[in-house]
């Protein structure tokens, strides 16, 4: 695929397509606009008969044409906002999601047979890979580009390097940048295509424990580039740790250190729709700076979610197990007490028990079991002995009864628990999802770096 980020600058900038005015729908006068962290279409209407032609909740897709330059634009998922009138005009606005210069007729339309982009904070994916080269006696630079080609389902995926400087003295000013580059099997529709840019993005957050932004998506045309700008800017990432995300940047898992990139690709792709869920909850907690007792009932969500999808069969093993080893244990106490009372014949005992397990109903292992089956999947890695799992997978259960019949508020001094609980649970879903995904190579330190990990093995009472 041919390389056309150089030609950046030359591309219609971002703040000249909101300052532009356009026709919309062939005949009426439209701007784009500003709106926090969304932009916004406002349609004008000199009359109620016009606007009652337009005005409806959702347009898919929305043409506009620059009233200056006569370049044209899809307006992507445009969804009602709100109306009003000023100076005996109607204004109607629109909130959307994309522009494309890349000009089609249907989201579902098979046109696209190529896509091109940018994510910002990547390098310390291809940490491994040595970019320049300084030359400090001849003050010179020299700059070494990378290419990577991976085949996977959909089509061939290229990761590679470009730099740019005004000259090659070490005075010149250097900007260097790593793109992802897809050639499809066959032609994608324009929402294929977005799914799949974000789904490799997702990949690389949990690879990364980071949030990601899509920088840039260009669609090839010919020997034309087109460019697909969001509209739609996320809030600002503040970690709880400051210095967690340069830590990452020293123990990470790199694009070499992973032996089959292109299959674990595949393997994320087969499973996006069932791990999207559990992603987004994860995420959250990487994300954002939550309340603690909020970020550990997310982190439940995830252990249910993974352990249900994933380990389904063995968390059914397990827990009927269990339950049947609790129930035995509470029938024998009933048999204790009512024997102080009167006395019941042998033959009958065993008929009274078995009466007694059909009408008892126990599911309280449930939890505790899928944290435990979690564990012992990546226990190679986190090395925790018997008793410390069964520690741990107590205390979750019992934080999680306390903060449910508490409405998620529990005493002050078992909070910093309830924190590194979801701290720990982060950890937990972060490697069962990469042994998922096939990713051998873990680096240690890639996890107890947000918490102390002997406080895990505290038995701490959340009810009392």
């Amino acid at each position: 695929m041919k390389n056309y980020y150089e030609k950046r600058e030359s591309m219609r900038e971002f703040e000249d397509l909101i300052k532009a005015k356009y026709i919309v729908f062939d005949k009426y006068t439209a701007n784009l606009e500003q709106d926090g962290r969304f932009i916004n279409l406002v349609i004008e209407f000199n009359n109620s008969k016009d606007f009652e032609e337009i005005n409806k909740d959702i347009y898919d897709l929305i043409e506009i044409v620059s009233s200056s330059t006569s370049d044209k634009y899809i307006l992507v998922n445009c969804i009602y906002t709100m109306n009003y009138t000023k100076g005996g005009k109607i204004f109607l606005i629109y909130r959307i999601d994309r522009i494309s210069e890349f000009l089609f007729n249907n989201l579902e339309d098979k046109v696209i047979d190529n896509v091109s982009f940018k994510v910002d904070d990547i390098f310390w994916f291809i940490r491994d890979q040595k970019g320049f080269e300084f030359d400090l006696q001849q003050n010179f630079i020299k700059y070494s580009p990378f290419n990577y080609t991976f085949d996977f389902q959909d089509g061939k995926m290229n990761i590679n390097g470009t730099a740019k400087f005004l000259d090659s003295r070490m005075s010149s000013s250097i900007t260097e940048g790593v793109n992802f580059e897809i050639e499809f099997n066959k032609e994608q529709s324009f929402n294929e295509v977005i799914k799949k840019v974000y789904c490799i993005r997702n990949l690389l957050m949990v690879l990364g424990r980071r949030n990601l932004n899509i920088t840039d998506i260009y669609i090839n045309e010919g020997e034309e580039q087109r460019k697909i700008y969001d509209c739609y800017t996320e809030y600002k990432y503040k970690p709880d740790n400051e210095n967690y995300s340069d830590y990452l940047d020293h123990h990470t898992i790199t694009l070499k250190s992973i032996n089959n990139f292109q299959d674990v690709i595949n393997c994320f792709i087969n499973n996006y729709q069932t791990l999207m869920p559990i992603i987004d909850s994860w995420f959250s907690n990487e994300k954002y700076s939550l309340p603690s007792r909020v970020k550990f009932m997310n982190s439940i969500t995830m252990i249910e979610d993974f352990a249900n999808k994933y380990k389904k069969e063995l968390v059914k093993i397990e827990s009927k197990k269990a339950s049947e080893e609790n129930k035995s244990s509470f029938i024998e106490k009933i048999f204790t007490v009512l024997e102080d009372y009167i006395e019941i014949a042998e033959d009958n005992k065993e008929v009274i028990k078995n009466e007694l397990y059909k009408i008892i109903n126990d599911s309280s292992a449930s939890i505790e079991f899928k944290i435990k089956i979690l564990i012992e999947e990546v226990n190679d890695l986190l090395k925790l002995d018997e008793n410390q799992i069964s520690i741990i997978a107590k205390n979750i259960k019992e934080a999680r009864i306390a903060c449910i019949h508490k409405g998620i508020f529990i005493d002050g001094d078992k909070e910093k628990y309830v924190h590194i609980y979801a701290e720990f649970i982060n950890d937990l879903i972060f490697l069962n999802t990469l042994r998922m995904l096939g990713i051998e190579f873990i680096d240690e330190k890639l996890f107890f770096f947000n918490y102390d990990k002997e406080k895990l093995f505290d038995i701490v009472v959340f009810r009392k």
